[in-house]
């Protein structure tokens, strides 16, 4: 059965939360309206009960009658109907009661914290996407910036030099820059400043200020009487025993006179009022100034961060902080993107959802990795092929040694430098922050279905309550009570959630890689998110290179297994996105030149095979055009209703047309026998003969006249053996129909697109066909088929329905039946 988390999906990612979210308020009303049914039963047992109970006042003269009631036994028979009466009085007002104590009031109030948790799941998601879009739009934004610059710099030395002159002024920019690279190595070298009777140089006091800044914890600092908060700040006492614990100091002395030190050039600040002295105490608090930072050469923790609350609205889910980093470039940042992007866990109020009858259902989020942290950095190489990179030094230095139109290129190069650095670091910090954006939907996705298969319980539990409540206490009302137990029954929960997700559905989980589009190499610092042929000419190999490797790794995987069924397994089982992305974003990191760089990122990682299995499926959904292109589509689905498939094997099929040959000879044995027998008066017969037709394998009609009745029995049931034969011939020419059908509409794809399904589909048939080999192996074989059909099914072909699920399962499958012969037409028509 299809999921949430698979099911409201939509290219503006806004579109399938708002359906969602729609449908899930509806579900509050429906709540409601369970809710007032229960409170006007209760009022009307309450209003019947008492006007029963108080029947003794509308009756005159019963003063009277009971002085007399002890005599006569009319009047016994007529108290004794007074005070049953009186009694069912109470039984209504009883079941009244436990209606509001048992049914109301849990159902009522679990209904309230319905409500909150799907307002607050709401809120969260909408306000992390539309967060999210914004930020897209400035990468959008950074992109066509970067290209103008490109189309500027390469018009102006079209314009302005030719090759020769081209390469000299590149050439002088190397001897330019290496010259600045040795004066800077000598100025790291010089003496910066002398803390604590001790000399630093630029390069140690650098790394003395990142050890301060990064291994010393922060704390936010609120100033007194003042609503304000001063942020990266430390006490006296914490930086003197930080001092003497990193720096081997010999006492507190020397230490206080580093923090001194350390005021006295501008990298700290006094905070609680106006000062120049270090002080070694818990009461004195001092801010790192942004100088520091700025020396060091490391971010302002609190300058540039966008904050996701993740949590559900009685979870909480795992804290997740992405940083993207590029070596020997200048980082630019975007407003709305920020340099870490972290997802906070908020405290939940309650970790579970009670139904009415007082048991808790479970709704945790992700209760494994609850206040975890997960960091996953990246450390991208230089372009190869980009401009040199120019310091602001280096361009005064140079300014004065070249000629106006030189100058000129040297910064158009420095400026296509710096935009191209600016867009490399945010377009991958914009795709880490939408693979946290998609575990976060997947998250709160998949505690809605809980929460919506909750509520579905707590109304048919509340039902199943109210209906044993009155049922319990009035057995007159038997046949009422019949009626809502029945209605009670009808009530399926899994029916009424797969028929919201198939009139409700907006999309399947198809993750939209944002690629970077470099002007000089596009497709060539990224592995995933590249359509196939680009990757495949970049990797060089008719099948991309982390494909193959991981298919081959898996081969590898297999003999360790304990058992077939771990083995089939590993490719069905549901894996974490959050762990899937981890290894993704290794994969991620640099092109490969061959297949054993991907074999050692895969053993280094030590990726559960799940885990790795997992990426491959990823792969595959994150290619801008699917394996089966979409232009076949539309074709393939007419041949697929045309031509419909069973699953029935060869071998039945085989042991079928046997059995055809063998009563298609007895027939003709018969019928000889018979011709011998009746030569003589068959003439005289012409009139009585019995008319037996189909019974020969021709179909032609062949009236005799028998005389044995349990011999036309047994001809009988030889010829509806021959009929059901007969259809599945009929079956086993569609299906050959369908599968040259389908040979013939998948040569139209390019030849990395066949390759690919060729690795695939020989992979899993090599596999099903070891599996056969092994104890009650047709059958784990069979299932193994099906399943694998199913999980494989959108990962190659582009899925908007549920039900055309369907159709790539049915695709996958005969591609794993019938592998070698259609593999074997469409090698045929490439080599024409």
């Amino acid at each position: 059965m299809p999921s949430f988390a698979d099911s409201f999906w939509s290219e503006d990612l806004t579109s399938g939360l708002e359906k969602l979210f729609n449908q899930m308020y509806h579900g509050n009303d429906q709540n409601n309206l369970f809710i007032q049914l229960f409170a006007s039963r209760m009022q009307f047992e309450v209003s019947y009960g008492r006007q029963l109970y108080t029947i003794n006042d509308n009756i005159e003269n019963l003063e009277e009658f009971h002085l007399k009631s002890e005599f006569y036994t009319t009047d016994s028979a007529f108290s004794h109907l007074l005070n049953k009466m009186s009694n069912e009085g109470d039984y209504h007002l009883n079941i009244a009661s436990n209606i509001e104590i048992l049914v109301l009031r849990p159902f009522s109030k679990w209904c309230k914290e319905h409500h909150d948790r799907i307002k607050y799941s709401e809120k969260t998601l909408k306000k992390s996407v539309e967060n999210f879009k914004k930020s897209k739009t400035m990468i959008n934004k950074l992109e066509t910036e970067y290209f103008n610059k490109c189309r500027s710099l390469e018009d102006f030395k079209r314009l302005n030099f030719n090759e020769k002159d081209l390469g000299d002024t590149v050439e002088t920019l190397k001897l330019f820059e290496k010259k600045n690279q040795q004066v800077q190595k000598e100025n790291d070298h010089k003496k910066f400043a002398t803390l604590a009777s001790i000399d630093f140089d630029y390069i140690t006091m650098r790394q003395t200020l990142k050890l301060l800044l990064l291994d010393l914890p922060k704390s936010d600092y609120k100033l007194p009487f003042l609503k304000f908060t001063i942020t990266n700040t430390n006490n006296g006492n914490e930086i003197t025993n930080f001092l003497l614990e990193q720096m081997s100091l010999k006492d507190v002395e020397q230490a206080e006179q580093f923090g001194q030190d350390l005021l006295n050039l501008g990298f700290i600040k006094y905070c609680n009022g106006v000062g120049n002295s270090f002080a070694n105490s818990k009461k004195f608090q001092f801010q790192w100034k942004p100088y520091a930072y700025k020396f060091a050469n490391i971010q302002i923790p609190d300058s540039q961060s966008i904050s996701f609350t993740t949590t559900a609205a009685t979870a909480a889910t795992p804290t997740v902080t992405t940083s993207t980093k590029r070596s020997t470039s200048e980082s630019g940042s975007l407003d709305s993107i920020s340099l870490s992007t972290t997802i906070t866990p908020t405290p939940p109020s309650t970790n579970a959802t009670s139904t009415p009858n007082g048991k808790a259902t479970d709704i945790n989020i992700d209760n494994d990795k609850i206040n975890s942290e997960t960091v996953i950095e990246y450390h991208k190489p230089k372009p190869k092929n980009s401009p040199v990179p120019i310091s602001d030094d280096l361009l005064a230095l140079m300014t004065k040694h070249v000629s106006e139109k030189e100058n000129t290129l040297f910064k158009l190069i420095r400026d296509v430098d710096k935009s191209d650095n600016k867009y490399f670091e945010e377009c991958f910090k914009m795709d880490d922050l939408r693979c946290s954006i998609e575990e976060l939907m997947i998250d709160h996705l998949s505690f809605m279905e809980k929460c919506e298969i909750d509520r579905l319980n707590a109304i048919k539990k509340a039902t199943f309550d109210f209906c044993s409540i009155i049922g319990n206490k009035v057995i007159s009302l038997k046949t009422c009570i019949e009626g809502m137990m029945e209605a009670e029954n009808s009530i399926d929960t899994t029916k009424d959630l797969l028929n919201m997700i198939l009139e409700n559905h907006t999309g399947t989980f198809q993750p939209k890689v944002i690629t970077y589009n470099n002007y000089y190499n596009p497709g060539n610092y990224q592995n995933f998110g590249i359509d196939l042929e680009t990757r495949c000419r970049l990797d060089k190999k008719v099948v991309p290179l982390i494909i193959s490797t991981i298919l081959s790794f898996m081969d590898q995987l297999y003999p360790e297994m304990s058992n077939d069924k771990i083995r089939t397994s590993t490719w069905t089982l549901p894996v974490k996105l959050a762990e899937t992305h981890k290894l993704r974003s290794i994969l991620n990191e640099i092109p490969f030149t061959d297949n054993n760089q991907v074999l050692n990122i895969l053993r280094e990682s030590h990726s559960e095979p799940t885990t790795i299995a997992s990426v491959l499926k990823i792969y595959l959904l994150e290619l801008p055009e699917p394996l089966i292109t979409n232009n076949i589509y539309d074709v393939l689905k007419v041949l697929y209703n045309d031509y419909p498939p069973t699953r029935e094997t060869s071998t039945e099929g085989k042991s079928m047309n046997k059995k055809v040959e063998k009563i298609s000879e007895k027939i003709s044995e018969e019928n000889e026998r018979r011709d011998n027998e009746n030569d003589d008066d068959a003439n005289d017969d012409d009139d009585d003969t019995t008319a037996v037709d189909d019974i020969k394998p021709d179909n032609k009609s062949n009236p005799r006249s028998f005389s044995d009745a349990n011999s036309e029995s047994g001809l009988l049931l030889e010829n509806k053996e021959v009929q059901g034969s007969k259809e599945h011939v009929d079956q086993k020419k569609i299906d050959d129909d369908r599968i040259k059908g389908l040979s013939t509409i998948l040569t139209s794809l390019s030849k990395p697109h066949i390759a690919t399904l060729d690795a695939i589909s020989t992979h899993f048939y090599r596999l099903i066909k070891i599996i056969k080999m092994g104890d009650d192996g047709e059958k784990l074989a069979k299932d193994f088929k099906d399943k694998i059909s199913q999980e494989f099914a959108n990962c190659i072909i582009k899925i908007n329905k549920p039900d055309e699920l369907d159709l790539g399962c049915k695709i996958f499958y005969d591609l794993l039946t019938n592998k070698k012969q259609i593999f074997r037409e469409l090698k045929k028509s490439k080599d024409k």
